[in-house]
């Protein structure tokens, strides 16, 4: 009976130029810069005239960038996500269908009156009768520019990185006769299903296949926990469609569907920003995640790859895995100290990872170790770090520190023992 492993990748695994070289940095510039006709307010393009308002908000300062953290373009998309709730519900001044706007977030309604009065001019210059209907444009220009970010690489069969994925890990060291691959992605492409053959939940018609989702675990599988840009979604019918192609969002015909606590909900191909939770009460999300509960119930091993752990719906999933985990995440801080020991290597000197050191109170590096340390017993700065990883205290988790690629397969078997 083969072993089973179930294996989560999040952003940071296609972070890499050899796999997408996307990563929340360029998508948040992107989604700044996107021009829309007829739609600057306050003289911004829409995305740069929110990023400003919620970097005022949350750090008071007019000119200055703000770290990723504090905002990007989930944070962003989750504005939008809470301005048109609260522009439809109250149109013109009067109350709609919806009793009240208890889902809409103080900090956001607190923003909303001086955002409203400058959509005005904007409404005028657009042609449109309600300000949520300039919403709804911008959405789904910021959704599709994130479409056809990850659209371009999940066309390409070549894809290095990917490739390399599967013939120098999956297929090397995880072998069909040997494991079943449980492969979740908080991502949103269809490689591994379109150029591999893994199942991913949908049959030939590109119809939902529940009861597979539900009952069968022993096979290989790639699902999408997020959404994909291949699917088109109808919440009002809570339904689903997998396409042979990337469908635009802006293609949708949308009109306003209402979600489970009665708040108005945009359909899109995606789960972004921080309405996660409600939107994935949907199929064929629910269905998926009752999938990744039950595998990480019946794993032999745990692989999580570029996953900041910061949706705490996953991370409550994630606490019922008692097995062994192996940890992959990039931090450019451990890889620029040993990049600093390699230049200045003199010609007679031979390599050692024992010289290599780092700041230990680097924010990434102490936000990682905050991360993690609830679920697994935490980590010691201190402790040696042999070729790129550390092991817990508990001795169940082992983290590698240098992203996905060769080194990382190269030392599989020592992560393993």
């Amino acid at each position: 009976m083969p072993k089973k492993i179930t294996i989560l990748t999040g952003a940071g695994f296609t972070v890499l130029p050899h796999f997408a070289g996307i990563n929340t940095q360029n998508l948040t510039d992107g989604i700044r810069g996107i021009n829309i006709p007829n739609c600057m307010i306050a003289g911004k393009t829409p995305g740069e005239y929110f990023y400003r308002k919620l970097c005022f908000h949350y750090t008071g300062k007019t000119k200055n960038d703000c770290d990723l953290s504090t905002v990007n373009f989930e944070t962003i998309i989750h504005l939008l996500e809470e301005l048109y709730t609260h522009l439809v519900s109250f149109i013109s001044g009067r109350k709609n269908i919806i009793p009240d706007y208890k889902g809409v977030k103080p900090a956001f309604l607190k923003l909303h009156q001086s955002i409203s009065t400058d959509l005005e001019s904007t409404k005028i210059a657009m042609g449109k009768r309600f300000k949520y209907e300039i919403i709804i444009d911008i959405y789904r220009h910021f959704i599709d520019f994130i479409i056809n970010q990850f659209k371009v690489y999940n066309l390409s069969k070549t894809n290095k990185g990917m490739n390399d994925f599967y013939k120098l890990f999956l297929r090397k060291y995880l072998k069909n006769a040997s494991w079943y691959k449980r492969i979740y992605t908080l991502n949103y492409d269809s490689w591994l299903n379109s150029f591999k053959n893994y199942y991913d939940g949908f049959d030939s018609n590109g119809d939902f296949e529940s009861a597979k989702v539900m009952n069968d675990s022993d096979f290989n599988c790639h699902y999408n926990l997020h959404g994909c840009v291949l699917w088109q979604n109808e919440i009002q019918k809570n339904n689903i469609k997998k396409k042979k192609h990337a469908v635009n969002f802006k293609s949708y015909v949308q009109s306003s569907a209402y979600g489970i606590n009665r708040e108005p909900l945009l359909a899109t191909p995606i789960i972004t920003g921080y309405h996660k939770l409600e939107r994935m009460k949907y199929n064929p999300y629910l269905q998926f995640y009752f999938s990744f509960q039950r595998d990480l119930l019946d794993s032999d091993l745990l692989l999580i790859i570029g996953y900041s752990f910061t949706d705490t719906h996953v991370n409550n999933l994630l606490a019922l895995y008692e097995g062994k985990t192996i940890v992959v995440n990039y931090l450019k801080v451990w890889d620029d100290a040993e990049k600093s020991v390699k230049n200045n290597l003199k010609p007679t000197q031979v390599f050692s990872y024992n010289n290599v050191t780092y700041d230990l109170n680097d924010a990434d590096v102490q936000k990682l170790y905050n991360l993690l340390e609830p679920s697994n017993g935490g980590f010691d700065p201190k402790e040696e770090i042999f070729p790129g990883w550390v092991e817990s205290k508990n001795g169940k988790t082992r983290l590698w520190w240098r992203g996905i690629g060769n080194e990382f397969y190269n030392n599989w078997n020592a992560l393993i023992v």
